[in-house]
């Protein structure tokens, strides 16, 4: 089975693979080699070349200035992106410029000035995973607002900007700013790569109502589900490609023993196990996207693609490292860096067990409807 590209997805991939490889990729190498945040300059370069390309408010609808792109397009420039190691979403480079759907469905009124702000990329509007929200507690406070308590934790620390969209169970969504008395962020938990987690705490937080946004459930989920395909799945597509191309080049190189090394059968299977295993999450990513551009629930799609394609990528990059032996372990290769940011990638937004369970479930009740 193969994807046929849409012309409009093709030339946006095409816009995203020049801007990889002319401008993130060369700069791959001024990534501190201390875990963490980008370094000022560094994010606003890349920012800067992002806007440049036209690569801004990916999913934001033509009518709020935004690209407008498909589900398709969208994850072609993240998949072309995630060649980069600067492409990978764990930076948080590609959530400035973008906006939540929910506050897109509900930016009237006191909302518009923070849309502006999001959309122009001086304010970060993030949505945490619907099922991280469970830990906070809200009850009415009067005239629409409500008063928010509880404690948020392993919130993905590229996901808590300074305004976080917090969907509820009761198809609201709560407009979290680092401005509210009784909210704060505590302090980034490093891990062994760029992403660090976080806890969202509220103490007595008392939500203004033009901050609760009413009958927002299914955009939530519906931008849950494009980030799940569009960004996180197909972005680690991206970053599997770059590293089984950069196996497949040194396996005809390289010469152990009077031989190239890709003459050897066990150095041939992994190699083979990586292309089979990537085309198969690339159909299920693109399957997902282009569902949803036909107007279907993605969202099982979306949340199997996840699964399937951060899965595959960690293995690739385990493989790819390994067949580079213990130079693909150095700096000074991609490699490593991959193998740990990847990792972060598979377990940032829900660890892989408890997705799949939520998945097991869900067809479960298909199967008993």
């Amino acid at each position: 089975m193969e994807f046929t590209w849409p012309e409009s997805a093709a030339s946006w991939r095409q816009r995203a693979r020049r801007l990889t490889e002319d401008v993130l990729r060369p700069l791959d190498g001024e990534l501190p080699p201390a875990e963490g945040g980008l370094p000022g300059p560094l994010r606003d370069r890349c920012l800067e070349a992002r806007r440049a390309a036209g690569l801004w408010g990916l999913a934001v609808p033509a009518a709020h200035g935004g690209a407008g792109l498909s589900w398709v397009a969208h994850a072609a420039v993240h998949e072309e992106a995630g060649g980069s190691l600067l492409g990978l979403d764990v930076h948080g480079l590609w959530s400035v410029g973008e906006v939540p759907e929910p506050l897109l469905a509900a930016g009237g009124g006191g909302l518009q000035a923070m849309l502006r702000a999001c959309l122009q990329g001086r304010r970060q509007a993030q949505q945490i995973p619907l099922r991280a929200a469970a830990g906070l507690r809200t009850e009415p406070a009067g005239g629409g607002a409500v008063r928010a308590s509880g404690v948020v934790r392993d919130v993905p620390a590229h996901l808590a900007g300074d305004v976080v969209l917090v969907p509820g169970a009761d198809g609201a969504t709560l407009v979290l700013d680092r401005d509210l008395p009784g909210y704060r962020v505590s302090v980034p938990r490093p891990s062994m790569a760029s992403g660090a987690w976080v806890d969202l705490e509220c103490s007595d937080c008392l939500v203004p109502a033009g901050r609760v946004l009413r009958g927002t459930g299914a955009a939530a989920s519906r931008w849950e589900a494009r980030r799940r395909a569009c960004v996180v799945a197909a972005g680690a597509l991206g970053a599997a490609r770059r590293c089984l191309e950069a196996a497949l080049a040194h396996a005809r190189t390289r010469r152990t023993f009077g031989q190239p090394l890709g003459d050897r059968q066990a150095i041939q299977w992994m190699l083979a196990d990586s292309a089979r295993e990537l085309h198969a999450a690339r159909m299920l990513v693109y399957g997902a996207a282009s569902l949803a551009d036909r107007g279907g629930d993605a969202a099982p799609a979306a949340l199997r693609a996840r699964i399937l394609a951060t899965e595959v990528a960690c293995a690739v990059a385990d493989r790819v490292l390994q067949i580079h032996g213990g130079y693909g372990y150095a700096r000074d290769l991609p490699f490593e860096r991959y193998w740990r940011d990847l990792r972060y990638d598979r377990c940032a937004e829900g660890a892989p067990a408890a997705l799949a369970a939520e998945d097991a479930l869900r067809l479960a009740e298909e199967l008993d409807a």
